[in-house]
């Protein structure tokens, strides 16, 4: 189970991201799309236009990758989270 954000510098979507994430303990990692202009271009080829960018992989191996504060994909990736904790 994995979760990268690839955020820009005062970015609200980008802290409200990592503010639910922090709540419920789940961790992740960052990428300053700013900085790094490899993740900046592989995120432009998959037709994002906004920050963040999260990629997550599910516990079940699936991965799926979305833009913008998507409260919906967040709390269906911590409730498969917390699922497999459980498990």
């Amino acid at each position: 189970m994995a979760i990268t954000i690839y955020e820009s510098p005062n970015c609200s979507g980008c802290r409200l991201t990592k503010v639910v994430l922090n709540r419920e303990s789940i961790p992740y990692q960052t990428v300053d799309l700013s900085t790094d202009l490899d993740a900046y271009r592989a995120v432009k080829a998959l037709g994002h236009k906004q920050a963040p960018v999260v990629g997550v992989t599910y516990p079940d191996g699936t991965e799926e990758h979305w833009g913008g504060l998507r409260p919906d994909k967040l709390n269906t990736y911590i409730t498969a989270v917390k699922g497999a904790q459980a498990a």
